[in-house]
């Protein structure tokens, strides 16, 4: 699912014909449209409102998104998914199908909308509202290998025919457990923006865990992603089955409490998904999906002959712990102006290197680039950021390179900024937070030179960050994990 091709995979039942051009007007395609696993989020901008920006989250994956509404045109726009840009278009069809085209394909989706709510949000969904789901997930392959393109030409098969070179990749199964935490860093009637923190259980004997990704996701009044739905939209669904799935009510436990809930089942010819909410809040109680990939190219190994394989299937899980407030001291104040504008970078480069038993391997290059996608909410109290990773792993091999879209706020984790004013109110070693699920401290370091030092420290993993208190922004960045063989240690300065 790290780009569009595997889009395609998740939403191939939905493939329609030819599509005419779209229905809205100029103006009226802010919004959420969703359908399966896949949301798209626009808000208006620009001189007559016809430019787009958002997202196109994809099973938790937030792709960075923008475009611009044309009467002649229609809408027509650009995503970004590891480093490289893909086109698609959008077109409202007969009985409010929205359509998200791309490439020769196009998926349908549907607006979010909330009738008689006036898309308000409950009051308890506010920056600092930490939501944490246990989950896991396992790739079961049915195919003991495939056929992959050679890059250089040079593989271990050529098709006579074709010309075409080959090498055999084996498909592993695999899986894991761990916890997922979802931080809304800011939201209002016009959008929600958070941040989901996916940890590893490292440790399933004594259950720890280590932070294993972070990814920046946004929504609206009407939704995040799968992780909420406004309960005014749950109200109004009606029992029972249709084409596009099932929806039932239910009493549905989680420890020791027990909700009145929401079941909504979806199926298609490649993807099933059961997601139960609570009707009070609208908040992710249980997820239960799986996932069919394309099929793969395969060769008998007796006779040389090509055919055509079953993909591998994706299954996951997800159930709801908690959710609690977190208010940071300096969560109400405002960002710096570097996060109100578009375009604005902080780069940081620095090395990384294993620590073994044995002493430390040589230090490699690594550098973070942050770049400001979208400044969003009033005062611009929060940002839509591309995060540009460039990692050497020696040897003269190719850098190894990675995009992920992040979500900053003053309400946030790790943040690109700290205000000054709120970090020389605290004493040296003031704990901020204890996180009784992952097992995470943060503390305020102190002072060190100029620099204020913020830490969290969990079951198997060190992150430090030092903010330049002339500015508030990140100046530097260390972190420490432990793994099976050592542990990596990586240091980052600001540019």
């Amino acid at each position: 699912m790290a780009n569009f091709r595997a889009l395609c995979v998740l939403f191939a039942a939905y493939c329609l014909a030819y599509l005419p051009v779209a229905a809205l007007a100029a103006g009226e395609w802010a919004g959420s449209f969703s359908g399966d696993n896949l949301a798209v989020t626009l808000q208006a901008g620009g001189a007559d409102g016809n430019e787009y920006a958002g997202t196109i989250t994809l099973g938790g994956r937030v792709m960075p998104a923008r475009g611009r509404f044309d009467p002649a045109n229609g809408f027509t726009g650009v995503f970004e998914s590891d480093g490289a840009q893909f086109t698609f278009s959008l077109a409202e069809m007969p009985g409010g199908v929205i359509v998200l085209g791309s490439g020769q394909k196009q998926y349908a989706l549907k607006r979010q909308t909330i009738p008689g709510n006036g898309g308000k949000l409950p009051a308890f969904l506010r920056p600092g509202l930490r939501i944490s789901l246990s989950g896991g997930n396992s790739i079961v392959a049915a195919e003991s290998s495939k056929l992959v393109p050679a890059p250089n030409g040079n593989g271990q098969w050529v098709n006579p025919q074709t010309g075409k070179s080959y090498n055999l990749e084996d498909t592993n199964n695999s899986g894991g457990v761990g916890i997922v935490q979802i931080d809304i860093l800011h939201a209002d009637d016009n959008i929600i923006v958070a941040e989901v923190r996916n940890y590893l259980m490292a440790d399933l004997q004594n259950r720890l865990v280590t932070l294993n990704s972070v990814e920046g996701i946004t929504g609206t009044a009407e939704s995040l992603g799968d992780y909420w739905i406004n309960p005014a939209t749950l109200a109004r669904l009606q029992e029972g089955v249709d084409a596009q799935g099932k929806v039932s009510r239910l009493r549905y436990s989680v420890g020791q409490q027990t909700f009145d809930a929401v079941a909504i089942e979806q199926n298609s010819a490649v993807s099933y998904s059961n997601r139960i909410y609570d009707l009070a809040t609208g908040l992710l109680l249980s997820d239960s999906s799986s996932t069919v990939g394309d099929d793969v190219t395969t060769i008998n190994p007796v006779t040389g002959q090509t055919g055509q394989g079953r993909g591998s299937a994706v299954i996951a899980h997800a159930r709801f712990i908690n959710a609690r407030q977190v208010d940071l001291p300096w969560a109400a104040e405002p960002p710096p102006p570097w996060a109100a504008t578009t375009g604005q970078t902080l780069e940081l480069s620095g090395g990384y290197a294993a620590v073994l038993p044995t002493g430390s391997l040589p230090a490699l290059p690594i550098t973070m680039s942050f770049e400001v996608v979208q400044p969003t909410g009033p005062a611009s109290a929060a940002a839509v950021v591309k995060m540009h990773t460039r990692r050497g792993i020696g040897n003269n091999l190719p850098v190894q390179e990675s995009v992920t879209m992040r979500c900053f706020s003053s309400a946030g984790r790790g943040c690109l900024w700290l205000s000054p004013r709120a970090a020389q109110q605290l004493q040296a070693g003031t704990v901020i937070d204890e996180d009784p699920v992952v097992q995470y401290r943060t503390t305020f370091a102190g002072m060190q030179g100029g620099i204020a030092v913020v830490v969290e420290q969990g079951p198997l993993d060190v992150t430090q960050y030092g903010y330049d208190m002339r500015t508030g922004m990140l100046n530097w960045l260390k972190v420490s994990s432990v793994n099976q063989t050592g542990r990596v240690e990586t240091e980052l300065q600001a540019r």
